[in-house]
């Protein structure tokens, strides 16, 4: 098995347990078509080398169709390349996100199953909808708000409605998921990063969080959990005269905090101590509280 087949098959099973709660409600569950109720994996003997192998007998249906044919929510590659292109649990940008919504507009069949809904809908004159599907039949997420909140829970998709949802499958009329102004409003904007991260990143930023900006950024990467650059482009167009002001007026508090502090112990003791005897007590290098003692002569 070649390098980039073996790294696809990496990427189908870790998204395997993200579809499976998503249609099942179990991460483990056996892939089953949710319609006919078939088994989705099946094991039939190779009609080359004789071999018993694995194979997927699934397709991912969108379920809103056009008349004539034609899935509304759909976009660019094939769905099922996205199963093994890409990592659903990766939200690292705009792009990820709509990829687990577009999942979340199918429902997964045997292929039977899906060659006659897709042959039933080209000889229609109407969109087809989840309407159009027996609520039991319905994937596990999409029975209730309950199982709705669970699964956004488990992916650790945010500000999702199910109501909103569930009307955007039903509606005939609805643009496609990718174009829909609701779900703009709630893709993140840079990376990861939703319009209040943003606001909260950039207002500490204004407050002198850190003394560097390369520590400001590596600072706020950890804390959401997403990259130094993408914090680095929150904050290139936001000003540094009101930040350098804030950083300059809490280094001289604590030069100021350090020196007092020398200066009480000097008071106190009857030998005499030097600077240089303070920084060896406190285990700092010899010079230090000389350095900040000229450095506040001179602001």
């Amino acid at each position: 098995m070649s390098e980039n087949i073996e790294r696809r098959e990496k990427k189908k099973k870790l998204n395997e347990k993200i579809l499976k709660m998503m249609y099942y409600g179990d991460p483990n569950a056996e892939w089953k078509c949710l319609i006919s109720g078939k088994k989705l994996v099946v094991y039939t003997k190779n009609f080359i080398t004789g071999e018993i192998e694995k194979r997927w007998h699934g397709q991912f249906d969108h379920t809103r169709e056009s008349p004539g044919g034609g899935s509304i929510d759909k976009n660019g590659t094939k769905i099922q390349d996205k199963w093994r292109g890409s990592e659903l649990s990766l939200l690292k940008d705009k792009d990820a996100y709509l990829r687990i919504f577009e999942f979340m507009n199918t429902i997964v069949m045997h292929h039977d199953t899906h060659h006659d809904k897709t042959s039933d809908v080209k000889r229609s004159s109407k969109t087809f909808t989840l309407n159009d599907h027996e609520p039991e039949n319905y994937p596990w997420f999409l029975k209730s708000q309950e199982n709705f909140n669970k699964f956004c829970d488990y992916v650790g998709l945010k500000n999702l409605k199910y109501k909103i949802f569930l009307k955007h499958l039903q509606d005939p009329e609805a643009p496609s998921i990718y174009k829909c102004e609701w779900v703009k409003d709630i893709l993140p904007v840079i990376g990861p990063l939703f319009p209040k991260d943003i606001k909260y990143i950039q207002k500490q930023w204004y407050t002198g969080k850190e003394d560097t900006t390369t520590a400001f950024c590596k600072y706020y990467a950890k804390h959401y959990n997403t990259s130094e650059g993408w914090i680095k482009k929150v904050i290139e167009n936001c000003s540094t005269e009101k930040r350098d002001e804030r950083i300059k007026e809490r280094q001289t508090k604590s030069d100021q905090q350090w020196m007092d502090r020398y200066w009480k112990l000097k008071e106190k003791r009857t030998r005499k101590i030097t600077m240089s005897d303070f920084d060896r007590r406190n285990n700092i290098y010899v010079g230090f509280t000389s350095k900040v003692n000229r450095s506040l002569a001179v602001r």
